[in-house]
């Protein structure tokens, strides 16, 4: 599968956002590129507005 690295994160989809109970930051589960995923997310978001 080609990818032209201007298309690359286009298709970024964030589809759950939850606070974590214990501790700092959020955990979010989403799309990217056909693949699902769960990730902390407890750095700044560089931009990336959720």
């Amino acid at each position: 599968m080609a990818t032209d690295c201007d298309d690359l994160g286009d298709d970024l989809q964030i589809t759950k956002i939850t606070r974590r109970a214990a501790g700092m930051g959020t955990w979010v589960c989403g799309t990217l590129n056909e693949y699902r995923f769960n990730a902390p997310r407890t750095e700044p978001s560089y931009g990336i507005s959720l």
